[in-house]
This record gives C-alpha cells, structure tokens and sequence, in this order.
C-alpha cells in the first residue's frame, strides 16, 4: 500500500487507485452554531428518564473500551488497519495526539475522538442519534476557540455524518483529495483469495457453483469447499468473468462495484449467474485509513 501525489508513475507500474481520505475544514464558531442540540426535558422526571451523556479526558484506562469501539465501527470498512491490543498501548505511549476525549452514555463508553493541534486524527461514535459524536465535536471546537484557531480539520469516513455538520456550518468538505491517493499493488491474486477464503465463504450464494476469474493471463478457479472456498488454478468452470489486474484488485478491496466495472467494460461475465456471483463476493465497502496511526510523534 501506498499514499502520494504521482499515482500516474505507480500506475504504469502495475499500481492500483484506492481512493483517497476524505475530510473536512468549518470554522470553530461555525461548528458549534450547527451541532445538533439535545432537547430540554419538559419536567424533571422526564429528565431523570433521559440518558446521561458526558466528556471527559481519556486515559490508559480507556485503551480496552477505545479498541472496542473502533473495531465495531470500523468492522465493515475497506483499508482499516487491525489494530492488536500491543498497537493500542503503542499508540496511546508515542503521544503523537495531543488530547483524547471520551464520550459516556450513562457511564458506557460511546466513542472517543484523538485531537492535535487543529486536527481531528480519529473520531468514533457509536450513538445511533449522532449525539455522541456532537457532543466530542463541542468540547474540541470549544478547546479551538480557547486556543485561538480559526478552523478545524476533521478526519472521517465520507459516510460519517460530521461532513454534514461541517457543510451545514458553511466549511468544505474534501470527499476526494487529488493529492493525497491510495494505491496498492497485488502481488499475487491467488494468495490474496486464499487469504480471503473464509470471508468469501461467509458471503457466497447458498447456490453457488465454481466460478473461473480471468485476471488478465491468469486463470483462477473459486469454489466452495467444506468450511472455506476453495482457490485453485484453472479454466473447467462454465460461469466465467474476465477482469483486468487492476480492476481485479479494486473488486478485491471492496473499492468499486462489480455494477461499475461491468458498466465501464472493465469487467465481463460470462452469464447472470457469473455476475450475481461476484456481486454477491466482492460487495463494496467504504475505504477508510485512519491518520492517527500515522501520525508523527509530536515534539514539545
């Protein structure tokens, strides 16, 4: 995998694009005005029905109940790194973040949000309202105002409803930098599927029979086996889809849609079943890399 402006030198050398991390610049002041506010109770007892949501400063405590939020929120995204309980403790020692709050509902941990200097490097809300996520973006763009900033960058998922909060408050919402792309390169497709062979069993067709991908010289076989399907060479299957190597591995990743790169001529399937059944494999998925974990340490 890599990040850089020239993606034209790496795609002549067999290098597929990603996409890119998308953020978003709003003022501050801005923000605040435009954050969803919580309702005022019309009596106490409706007030001590209501939940309890609450910010404070994170701590090495917080490191299990931080990993668990992030792998719930990031389980389905494309990209994200697997964060091992040995990675956390590294990221909260390196101190390449200047703050970390924690949002509480009722005394659970809800989300929490890595803050340096005028950038959020990581945000995770778990609260179906967003309220979670509206209240850490209240403290940091209150600790923003104290410190005298004119403008907060927010690193998020393009899906994550913060970009709607920073649009509605008139900042600008980066969904595609042109100068900040990922790309990766397959070394090999077989052991790629082969890695991928017990996630493709969960997402295969109750009907499915062997499948041959023809990735430009190369002939693959997938079918199901026992617990795990089944990545061989090979050309006996009579559904068949031919895909370039790029595309192949854009398909792989989750980055465009079988539907896309059928449309587009990059793909071609032998039969409707051979299209439902890589629709059905190869389903896309948000790409998303965090910066916190490549964040620098930052100096005093």
């Amino acid at each position: 995998v890599a990040r850089g402006e020239d993606s034209a030198l790496l795609r002549a050398h067999g290098w597929s694009v990603l996409g890119s991390d998308p953020f978003s610049v709003a003022s501050p002041q801005a923000l605040l005005s435009h954050l969803p506010v919580p309702a005022e109770p019309e009596s106490p007892y409706y007030a001590s029905m209501m939940p309890v949501v609450q910010v404070r400063i994170g701590r090495l405590t917080d490191i299990a109940e931080m990993q668990q939020a992030y792998e719930t929120r990031f389980s389905t995204t494309s990209g994200t790194r697997i964060r091992s309980a040995e990675m956390w403790t590294w990221l909260a020692s390196k101190r390449s973040y200047d703050r970390i709050y924690i949002v509480t509902v009722n005394d659970q941990t809800q989300g929490y949000v890595v803050v340096r200097g005028g950038s959020i490097l990581e945000l995770v809300d778990l609260t179906e309202d967003g309220s979670g996520g509206a209240r850490l973006l209240q403290r940091v763009a209150a600790d923003a105002i104290d410190q005298g900033r004119h403008s907060i960058r927010i690193h998020a998922p393009i899906s994550d409803r913060v970009h709607t909060w920073a649009d509605q408050a008139g900042g600008q919402v980066h969904a595609s930098p042109t100068n900040d792309v990922w790309m990766a390169k397959c070394l090999s497709n077989r052991t790629l599927l082969r890695r991928l062979a017990h996630e493709l069993y969960r997402r295969r067709p109750k009907d499915m029979q062997t499948i041959c991908l023809e990735i430009d010289d190369e002939q693959l076989l997938i079918g199901k086996g026992v617990r795990s399907m089944k990545v061989t060479r090979g050309n006996t299957a009579t559904d068949r889809v031919e895909v370039s190597a790029a595309s192949a591995l854009q398909m792989f990743l989750g980055y465009r849609s079988v539907a896309e790169l059928c449309a587009t001529g990059h793909l071609i399937p032998s039969s409707d079943t051979a299209l439902k059944t890589v629709e059905q494999l190869f389903p896309i998925s948000e790409l998303w890399r965090a910066r916190w974990d490549d964040a620098a340490v930052a100096h005093a």
